[in-house]
C-alpha cells in the first residue's frame, strides 16, 4: 500500500503498517456484517420481510469470510416466501443447495415451492433427497406420501406410509391414509 497526499513525496508503508490496515479494515467489514444481519434479523423476526430480505442480501454480497452460512439463504428464502415471491425463493433455495448440499432445509423449501407451483415430479424428487440426508423426517414422508398419492404412485406412497407408522405408530393420519390405498 502507498498513500500519497499534497506534498511532493510519497513514504512507503511498512509490512506491520499494511497489515495494521488490513486488520483494521477487516474489523470494520465485520462490524458491517454484523449490523447489516442484526438489522435482517430483526426485521425478520418483526416480520418485515421486505426490509429483512434487502438486509440478508446485503449480508450474502459482503459475507466473504462465511461468518454466516446457511442462515443468510435460509432466512432469505422464507422472506421471498412470505412475500409471495416463489421465483426468488427458488432461486435462493438452488443456491442454498448448490452451496450446503447436506444442509436438508433447502430441499424441503424447494419441494414446497415446487408443490405450490403444480410441479410434483420435481417436488417428489426433492422430497426423496432430503429423505436421503434425514431419513427420519416425518413430516418430509408425509408431504411426500401425499405427493405419490396425487400422482397415483400407490405403491410408493404405501412403502413410505408403512416406513412413516413404522417411526410413528400412533399417527392416524398416516393409518387413514394406508387404509385408503390398501
Amino acid at each position: 500500500l502507498q498513500f500519497t497526499g499534497c506534498a511532493s513525496s510519497s513514504k512507503q508503508l511498512t509490512p506491520e503498517q499494511e497489515q495494521a490496515i488490513r486488520d483494521s479494515l477487516m474489523v470494520i467489514e465485520k462490524f458491517e456484517l454484523r449490523k447489516n444481519m442484526s438489522i435482517a434479523m430483526i426485521s425478520f423476526q418483526n416480520q418485515e420481510y421486505e426490509k429483512a430480505a434487502h438486509y440478508f442480501n446485503l449480508v450474502i454480497a459482503a459475507d466473504t469470510i462465511g461468518e454466516y452460512t446457511t442462515a443468510k439463504y435460509q432466512n432469505l428464502a422464507h422472506c421471498y416466501v412470505q412475500l409471495s415471491k416463489p421465483d426468488s425463493a427458488m432461486i435462493i433455495y438452488k443456491k442454498g443447495i448448490e452451496l450446503y448440499p447436506e444442509y436438508s432445509y433447502f430441499y424441503n423449501g424447494l419441494g414446497y415451492i415446487y408443490r405450490m407451483s403444480g410441479d410434483n415430479d420435481n417436488a417428489i424428487d426433492m422430497l426423496e433427497k432430503l429423505l436421503k440426508l434425514d431419513p427420519e423426517n416425518t413430516k418430509a414422508m408425509d408431504d411426500l406420501s401425499d405427493l405419490y398419492m396425487t400422482t397415483e404412485d400407490n405403491s410408493a406412497a404405501q412403502a413410505i406410509l408403512e416406513k412413516l407408522i413404522e417411526l410413528e405408530p400412533n399417527n392416524s393420519k398416516a393409518q387413514e391414509k394406508l387404509a385408503l390405498l390398501l
